[in-house]
């Protein structure tokens, strides 16, 4: 007898929600309404490779301004020669964007997070400098470096990664070396660390001693408000 109370209470139970004019439901945007408390807005941002690489991009959309670099692979994911760093990545747009939404927000209580990265490890530094002058004179009135070029310093890593435009600047020969009129081969070019410097050679700061100096940072921060 219970057992049948049971199931006719939760019959009676289904046919009064099924009754009910609109029914039941639930919407998460109802959890950044309630109350008079700022909304909670959690941002996890990508971090894995391929957001080091480019969105794709055609000559056109480059023209007119609504890109970076011209990138017309199916899928995109072009190289971007300052990988995460470089505003043609997918990771500096992502950033950005999120730069621009802050600056007109002010009523958010806002996290942040990346993917869980354990593996990832800084096995090297590169220096990279804006040329202000003193280059080598060329035969047509050139100058190299061009005033203003960025150029890279620190240990080398491969040039040639493929055929065609991945083997630009390589070598000094009539087919990869790098125009210097063509923009984007003379970037690659520059983007090319430069091997044999004292930054070669420069190691990495030990990590006690990196410990220490945050330990330090800390310590002078501790007694200034909202840092």
């Amino acid at each position: 007898m219970k057992r049948n109370r049971a199931i006719l209470s939760a019959a009676l139970g289904a046919a009064a929600l099924l009754a009910l004019p609109h029914g039941l439901r639930s919407d998460d945007r109802d959890f950044l309404r309630r109350g008079t408390e700022a909304p909670l807005v959690f941002i996890l941002l990508d971090t894995s490779s391929s957001m080091a690489l480019t969105t794709k991009c055609t000559q056109a959309q480059f023209d007119a301004g609504e890109c970076r670099q011209v990138c017309t692979a199916q899928d995109g994911n072009c190289f971007a020669p300052r990988n995460g760093d470089d505003p043609a990545s997918k990771l500096y747009q992502a950033k950005e964007v999120i730069s621009r939404v802050l600056q007109r927000v002010t009523d958010m209580n806002l996290g942040f997070a990346s993917f869980n990265q354990d593996n990832i490890r800084v096995v090297s530094k590169h220096w990279v400098y804006r040329v202000a002058g003193g280059g080598t004179a060329l035969a047509g009135g050139e100058t190299f470096p061009a005033l203003g070029a960025l150029e890279v310093f620190g240990p080398a890593w491969p040039c040639d990664t493929g055929a065609g435009d991945a083997r630009v600047g390589c070598y000094g020969n009539t087919t990869d070396a790098a125009e210097a009129s063509d923009e984007w081969e003379m970037t690659r070019f520059h983007r090319v660390p430069k091997p044999g410097t004292a930054y070669q050679w420069l190691p990495m700061e030990a990590d006690a001693s990196i410990e220490r100096k945050l330990k330090r940072m800390r310590g002078l921060m501790a007694g200034i408000d909202n840092v």
